[in-house]
C-alpha cells in the first residue's frame, strides 16, 4: 500500500471538487492509486514537459479536472 500526500493546491481544491460533486469519484480514484498505482483501470500515462515525472491518473472529469500523481520511494 502506498501513502498519499496532497500538495497545498490540492487541499485548496477539495472544496471545488465538492461543489462540482466530483469528490466521491476523486476519492475512489485516489483509493485505487493508494492501493496499487499500476492497476488497470485506471490507465496511467507518463507526462512529459514541465510535468515530467508525474502520471496522469487516467480520469479527466467533464469540468476539466484531472488527477496527477508522482511516486517516490
Amino acid at each position: 500500500m502506498y501513502r498519499v500526500v496532497y500538495e497545498k493546491q490540492a487541499v485548496k481544491d477539495i472544496k471545488n471538487l465538492k461543489s462540482a460533486r466530483l469528490d466521491k469519484k476523486a476519492k475512489e480514484l485516489i483509493e485505487i492509486i493508494r492501493v496499487n498505482p499500476f492497476q488497470t483501470p485506471p490507465t496511467s500515462e507518463v507526462l512529459v514537459g514541465n510535468l515530467q515525472g508525474f502520471f496522469h491518473g487516467g480520469l479527466i472529469f467533464s469540468t476539466g479536472w484531472c488527477i496527477r500523481y508522482t511516486m517516490s520511494r
